[in-house]
């Protein structure tokens, strides 16, 4: 009733015109949250949900599976963990610029079985309830075990998955 306010907003009602725009992000098929307390979670959006702005949007379009597993792994975590910053109390976040930088498990230097390996394990990650820590952290292990293996014999290394783990617990502690 009052015509001084809202006059834009009328304006555009009556010409029929949008008088709203919900600025829509573009989706990707693998989130990540940039916050981080211990969960570094590569999360596969396959039905291209749109999400908030505190997360990376990824587009991985060959082999996204094992793509899957090979985010969710240590080495990546060690990787993430590296480049990210402290933000106190146990929470680390990752610049844009920063999360361009992280090295991620080269697929093309894979053979065709470690890949299918990994494509079941990102499968079943990508089923399992991420919540249920014992199960997730199983399935990673598995994860890691096949990429520690091709590293350990790319590179004539020893490196256990206790190492590993102690790297991990460096940035958490």
């Amino acid at each position: 009733k009052n015509t001084d306010k809202f006059v834009s907003v009328k304006r555009n009602i009556n010409a029929g015109k949008p008088w709203y725009k919900i600025k829509v992000k573009t989706t990707g098929n693998f989130i990540f949250n940039y916050y981080m307390r211990k969960n570094i979670d590569f999360i596969y959006n396959k039905s291209g949900y749109v999400v908030s702005d505190n997360f990376y949007i990824l587009n991985i379009n060959k082999n996204p599976l094992a793509h899957l597993a090979i985010l969710n792994s240590s080495f990546t975590r060690l990787a993430i963990l590296q480049y990210s910053r402290n933000q106190g109390n146990g929470l680390k976040k990752i610049q844009a610029y920063e999360f361009k930088e992280v090295p991620v498990v080269d697929l093309g230097k894979l053979s065709d079985k470690v890949i299918d390996n990994l494509s079941k394990l990102g499968k079943k990650l990508q089923k399992i309830n991420r919540y249920n820590y014992e199960v997730t952290e199983k399935l990673l292990t598995s994860v890691d075990e096949i990429l520690l293996q091709e590293y350990n014999l790319a590179t004539n290394s020893q490196i256990s998955i206790n190492q590993i783990n102690k790297d991990l617990s460096f940035y958490f502690n």
